[in-house]
């Protein structure tokens, strides 16, 4: 007996999931193209990691606290791998998977959702699937065989055998000309991310971990000789916009962070027209005024409020550039913006070298370095005004393969 799919009824029930075409990203020069490129467990994760903080803003569910709970293996006909789905929990709840294609000639994000558990958990699915497979033992109890491999056909399309391929025609809207283009931008991003880094612990189970020394970092290359005491680092470039570009704050409001440091920003901006303390005064005001507010001195924003807040105060004060934030790419266009002395606002779960947790800081350099260690690999570090006046500006190591979600905000 072939194995259908799923029923119309679970597909309407799951109402929340979302199927998009493809992985949605700016294309960006690369020096490298490898048409080889094999698309692991850890690089699927990394790119659905990419995708989950691309949609901070969109969706509710994920946040800067959200990470990997589980990684599973989905399967062809050929019993060879042909999808990942990377499961997502934030704080003690499950906040639904993301798909992700092995195969970097198909669209890389299959389908996800953020409130819902893949198809092949559900059960529904499992009365379904594993009801033929059920036996009848000695004490006349049903035992059910364990799943061993779910078949993956294509969006909504899961079965627990590969009889599915049976009835299931492959789909291909595109022509020749799509095709190669969509291979070309998918093996664009993969060779970045490689290039870049990738998760290198494939279930962040405890994000309160570091993964390196949380000491604050004043010398860069002091910092990187203490973690890999046996290698050599030569500087492979920077920029600083100036050291007083950005004056140093002292941040008094609960979680005001990223109100002081849209204040630092727009007082670069405006120049000598405004002081700090008039701005971040304003700032504060404007925040207070918006329904996101909590109230009670608390001034935290959440990341689907950061564009609003940051235009409506640069709006304020007549200045003409928008807020833009970025994870994919987060990196090159922080560098971009810094060397086109445009300060950025840098918005961490966590990073070596500040200690921090869920906090936004201002940064105004750039730095990295290249390793004897064999690999293509930068260890990139931005300049940053925290929030403590009585410290002096310090680093943030920029570590891609860090277990924790960063982004930033270019005005």
């Amino acid at each position: 007996m072939k194995k259908k799919i799923i029923s119309m009824v679970l597909a309407v029930a799951m109402s929340t999931l979302m199927i998009i075409p493809t992985y949605a990203v700016s294309p960006v020069e690369s020096t490298f193209s490898n048409e080889n490129i094999i698309i692991d467990e850890n690089l699927a994760s990394t790119v659905a990691a990419l995708f989950v903080g691309s949609n901070l803003e969109l969706e509710d569910a994920w946040t800067m606290k959200t990470g990997i709970s589980d990684i599973e293996l989905l399967f062809d006909g050929n019993d060879d791998v042909t999808a990942y789905c990377v499961k997502f929990y934030t704080g003690d709840k499950n906040t639904g998977y993301v798909i992700i294609s092995a195969d970097p000639s198909k669209p890389l994000i299959q389908e996800y959702s953020t409130g819902t558990a893949p198809v092949f958990e559900t059960s529904q699915f499992i009365e379904n699937e594993l009801s033929s497979k059920s036996t009848v033992n000695n004490e006349n109890k049903i035992v059910r065989a364990p799943v061993e491999k779910i078949y993956y056909a294509g969006s909504m399309q899961y079965s627990t055998t590969p009889d599915i391929f049976d009835s299931v025609a492959p789909v291909n809207s595109q022509n020749n000309t799509e095709s190669q283009e969509l291979l070309e931008s998918n093996l664009q991003l993969l060779t970045w991310i490689s290039e870049s880094g990738t998760l290198k612990d494939k279930y962040p189970q405890d994000t309160t971990r570091p993964r390196l020394p949380v000491k604050h970092i004043s010398d860069p290359l002091v910092y990187l000789k203490e973690v890999y005491p046996s290698w050599a680092f030569t500087n492979a470039g920077y920029h600083n916009i100036g050291e007083n570009a950005i004056e140093p704050y002292d941040i008094i409001e609960r979680n005001a962070c990223a109100i002081y440091a849209t204040a630092a920003i727009v007082k670069y901006h405006v120049g000598s027209r405004h002081s700090f303390t008039s701005i971040r005064d304003r700032a504060l005001a404007i925040m207070r005024e918006k329904s996101y507010y909590r109230g009670n001195g608390d001034y935290y924003l959440t990341n689907s409020h950061y564009r609003d807040f940051i235009n409506t105060v640069l709006r304020y004060y007549g200045l003409g550039p928008t807020a833009d934030n970025a994870l994919a790419f987060a990196w090159d266009r922080g560098k971009q913006s810094i060397s086109n002395n445009r300060p950025i606002m840098v918005n961490l779960w966590y990073a070596p070298g500040g200690n921090y947790s869920d906090h936004t800081v201002t940064a105004y350099a750039w730095t990295h370095f290249t390793a004897n260690n064999g690999t293509s690999v930068l260890y990139r570090f931005f300049k940053v005004r925290d929030g403590d006046e009585l410290e002096d500006a310090r680093y943030v190591y920029m570590d891609t393969g860090a277990l924790y979600p960063w982004y930033i905000t270019i005005i």
